[in-house]
């Protein structure tokens, strides 16, 4: 099915014969983001790029605003570099070949110094962008696995593209950082004495352990609305329904993902809940101002509308410098300054996982569960968490801290042996 053309009618197509001399509006593409939530790529005389424009609505659809922008960005990076080809004649994207792409390579790794994973991650969406329009009728033999008579001009592996060979190289992946319970307590502590307003310290403090007990991403916790979070009397009702061993103490609320679109199901504490709910009651009028409307839980001071992801992200990393200047870390833990929103979401996953194991559950098990309740789709990456959980779990069992003293005792003894050995040679 066609992907309805939103840009019909609009000024785009064939460029007139007087834009060859007449001088360009812009010296690359740009965006044009419209008060509607939506996105168009122009070129550099001012037209609509049709093929690009309406992928990014596309995009729209199944992506949270933040996320879709980040990618709306990845698109334009590479359509500049091919408005700067040859001299700035410029190089449409229907021309691409593997021996381009190949100089893409080059241009990004060699020359730009841009990691490769940051490189194959740009190469991916573009390469979604292509066969995209391929699909929708407005290139030809772009991209596909020749073969039976059919050849592309960007021949795609039948393994798929990430075996192309402008895919080449292998990115390392770390284990998360991981920082402790306490570490996060530090910034949090460190943060409400940045604030003045004991309802900005109340925000602040709920907005991280939102993201840290439920494993957020950072845009999920603060896309919380009002609507989401139970009345006074509802909460009572569960509460009692609770206690009869009727109803779990964990309530379902469904939010919306940040990544590949969709909704998901997080199971809120009845106490998070209660605290939410006195923030909305108590505080957040406080926040708000008369002529904004707004149904977001976490609401900005200065705008009166739903507090921004960047905001927040200013807010945590003053918090954790404070926290570092006033903490001195010892060697081998992670600096507090480098602790970031998304280490909450690392710290939640974990702890889910763990929480699993520790019930006895099977850790494949406990790997699928947690996958759906944290809200990822990829084994690999959930199995980093497995990893972590699992190595907390054993370093606070008795036995671990049993085998670690004996260890410890007995390196002491090897030491003292060996200093007489080597005091016993000097005599």
């Amino acid at each position: 099915m066609k992907y309805k053309d939103i840009n019909a009618g609009k000024k785009s197509g064939p460029r007139l014969a007087s834009d060859d001399v007449r001088p360009p509006l812009y010296p690359a593409p740009q965006l044009r983001h419209l008060s509607d939530g939506r996105s168009e790529m122009l070129d550099r005389h001012g037209y609509v790029m049709r093929p690009q424009t309406s992928f990014l609505m596309y995009l729209r659809q199944y992506y949270a605003f933040e996320t879709f922008r980040d990618y709306a960005s990845k698109l334009l990076d590479y359509e500049r570099v091919l408005a700067c080809d040859s001299g700035g004649v410029g190089l449409d994207f229907r021309l691409l070949s593997d021996a381009y792409l190949d100089k893409t390579h080059t241009e990004y790794i060699e020359l730009r110094g841009v990691k490769l994973s940051t490189f194959k991650s740009m190469l991916s969406l573009n390469f979604r962008f292509w066969k995209f329009a391929q699909a929708e009728g407005y290139t030809e033999g772009l991209v596909g696995t020749n073969g039976g008579g059919q050849t592309f001009r960007i021949n795609v592996p039948p393994e798929g593209f990430s075996k192309h060979p402008v895919m080449r190289g292998r990115v390392i992946t770390m284990l998360p950082t991981m920082p402790s319970h306490r570490d996060i307590e530090l910034v949090v502590a460190a943060g409400m004495r940045l604030k003045s307003s004991k309802v900005l310290k109340r925000r602040f403090k709920l907005a991280v352990q939102v993201l840290k007990s439920q494993a957020f991403r950072r845009s999920e916790g603060l896309r919380l609305d009002v609507s989401m979070i139970p009345t006074r009397k509802e909460l009572s009702r569960l509460r009692q329904q609770a206690k009869a061993g009727k109803k779990s103490w964990l309530v379902p609320i469904t939010v919306e993902r940040s990544k590949r679109g969709g909704s998901r199901v997080s199971q809120f504490p009845i106490d998070l809940l209660d605290e939410l709910r006195d923030f909305i009651d108590v505080d957040r009028p406080k926040l708000l101002k008369p002529s904004v409307p707004c149904d977001a839980v976490f609401v900005s001071t200065k705008t009166g509308k739903r507090l921004s992801n960047q905001a927040f992200t200013n807010e945590f990393k003053c918090a954790a410098h404070r926290a570092a200047a006033t903490n001195p870390r010892d060697f081998g833990e992670i600096s507090l300054a480098a602790i970031r929103p998304h280490h909450c979401r690392h710290r939640g996953a974990t702890d889910i996982t763990r929480g699993l194991l520790m019930e006895g559950i099977d850790p494949t098990m406990a790997m699928l569960m947690a996958m759906e309740l944290v809200g990822l789709r990829r084994i690999d990456t959930m199995s980093r968490y497995l990893h972590l959980a699992e190595a907390e779990q054993q370093e606070a069992s008795a036995s671990y801290r049993a085998a670690g003293e004996k260890a410890n005792e007995r390196t002491g003894l090897d030491l003292v042996r060996l200093r007489k050995e080597l005091n016993g040679e000097a005599a």
